[in-house]
């Protein structure tokens, strides 16, 4: 009888503990600067929040977009709600982050949130 209140106190004290959203923790985990591991088009992400992404341009421009993370990709939205394409993520980190390809660069694309741009010091 003990093991059978046990397993019944058991049962409630998990049924009551708060789940873990595990895309609004990959949507958190998103959020910040990234920084790209190469030189390419796109150097820079600022993800603001959990709606709100600006792409910085090496051409001094930055795109703003909405965002959802649909399964392992992040879908891009015009502000209107037009959707405009799927970028599958490879791997996402609290310090990491790698697409398939982002918008229209084909190619594998690497981020990290601290800057690997060391400056050179003139001597």
């Amino acid at each position: 009888m003990v093991i059978i209140r046990f397993i019944l106190t058991l049962f409630v004290c998990l049924a009551c503990t708060p789940r873990t959203d595990k895309g609004q923790a990959r949507k958190n985990m998103l959020i910040g600067t990234w920084y790209a591991e190469k030189k390419g088009l796109y150097h820079t992400l600022y993800v603001q929040d959990t709606a709100h992404i600006g792409l910085d341009t090496h051409i001094d421009t930055t795109l703003f977009y909405e965002y959802r993370l649909l399964g392992d990709s992040l879908a891009l939205y015009k502000p209107h709600g037009e959707l405009i394409n799927y970028n599958k993520i490879l791997q996402l980190t609290p310090d990491t982050l790698v697409f398939e390809s982002l918008l229209d660069r084909a190619e594998v694309l690497g981020y990290s949130k601290k800057s690997i741009h060391v400056q050179r010091i003139k001597k």
